[in-house]
């Protein structure tokens, strides 16, 4: 199993709020395991089996935001 870390752009800044409990829900919906928040940075450790993660992480990210953010990065360790 590989891990990997997501650094979220614009997180809790201005009128986009999420609690790190919802972040690591919606990443644990995903199938990534071993979940982990840093604050309310947007900084996100995982880990998952297959190489999939930043896409699957980029069409979640893209689907909640409406298209408006970058997709976010998403490297093994």
């Amino acid at each position: 199993m590989k891990r990997y870390v997501a650094f979220l752009r614009g997180m809790n800044l201005g009128g986009r709020r999420i609690k790190n409990e919802e972040l690591r829900r919606h990443f644990e919906e995903m199938g990534f395991e071993e979940v982990a928040t840093f604050r309310a940075s947007g900084n996100v450790t995982f880990s998952v089996a297959k190489r999939e993660a930043e896409g699957k992480l980029a069409a979640r990210v893209e689907a909640e935001r409406g298209g408006e953010e970058e997709s976010p990065v998403a490297r093994n360790r």
